[in-house]
C-alpha cells in the first residue's frame, strides 16, 4: 500500500485481549517521533482507539491541525496532508484498526464521509489477474493488479456519472477530476458506478504491478 498507492505512511493494530488495548503489529513508510505513544491504542483515549472499538472509520485531510493526532509538527513538516483509519471487523467482532498517513488528499473517503453522510464504508484490497472476456482463469498465472474498492451505503451517483470517467467538470467540483489525475499518476485507473444491490456508490480503483511469480515456491 505504501509503495504502489503513494501512501507515506500505514501502520496495523490489532486487539489484544490481555492487555484490553489495540497492539501495533505492522508499519511501512515514514517512521513517527511518536512510535512508542501508538504502539498501544485504549478505546476510551483517543479517536483511533475509538474507531477499532466502534467500527466507524475517521478521516481528515488537515492532520496536522487535529488536536488528537500525535506529533503534528511531524506531520506538517513531511507535508503529510491526508489521514484515514480504518475499522478491521470479522462480522460484529472488532479486531482492530489500519490508519494511513498520504501526501495527497484522500479524496474519496473524504467526499463518502463528510460529504455523502455514509454511515458504513467497506474497502476490499485483493490483488488480481487480468482476465480476458470468455477465458477461463488460470489459476498458476501471477498477478497482474491490485485491485481496491472503496464501497458506501449512501444514495449513490447521478445517472450521468455512474460508471464513467469524466472528460470535463460538471460545475459542482472537481473531486472525480482529481480522483481520476491522481490514478494515472500512479498508472492506474478508476472507475465508479452504483452498487447493483441497495443503494450506493462503488469506486474501483487498479493498479499495475510489477512481473513477478505468484509465489516463491
Amino acid at each position: 500500500m505504501v509503495d504502489r498507492l503513494g501512501a507515506a505512511s500505514a501502520r496495523l493494530w490489532f486487539f489484544d485481549p490481555q492487555e484490553g488495548c489495540f497492539q501495533s503489529v505492522a508499519h511501512a513508510g515514514l517512521l513517527s517521533p511518536a512510535h512508542d505513544q501508538i504502539q498501544r491504542i485504549y478505546p476510551d483515549d483517543s479517536p483511533l482507539g475509538r474507531v477499532a472499538q466502534e467500527g466507524l472509520p475517521l478521516l481528515s485531510n488537515n492532520p496536522a491541525q487535529e488536536a488528537w493526532m500525535p506529533a503534528p509538527e511531524w506531520v506538517k513538516a513531511n507535508g503529510l496532508r491526508g489521514f484515514v483509519a480504518y475499522p478491521i471487523n470479522r462480522g460484529e467482532e472488532r479486531l482492530g484498526a489500519l490508519a494511513l498517513l498520504s501526501r495527497t488528499p484522500l479524496e474519496a473517503s473524504f467526499l463518502i464521509v463528510k460529504h455523502a453522510g455514509a454511515r458504513r464504508i467497506d474497502l476490499i484490497i485483493q490483488p488480481k489477474v487480468q482476465q480476458d472476456a470468455g477465458s477461463s482463469i488460470n489459476p498458476q498465472a501471477p498477478y497482474t493488479h491490485l485491485e481496491l474498492k472503496i464501497i458506501d451505503d449512501v444514495c449513490g451517483m447521478p445517472a450521468s456519472k455512474s460508471g464513467v470517467d469524466p472528460a470535463q467538470p460538471s460545475g459542482h467540483g472537481h473531486g472525480l477530476l482529481n480522483m481520476r489525475y491522481r490514478a494515472e499518476l500512479i498508472g492506474a485507473s478508476i472507475a465508479w458506478r452504483n452498487r447493483r444491490f441497495g443503494s450506493g456508490t462503488v469506486v474501483e480503483l487498479r493498479v499495475p504491478l510489477p512481473p513477478s511469480p505468484r509465489s516463491c515456491g
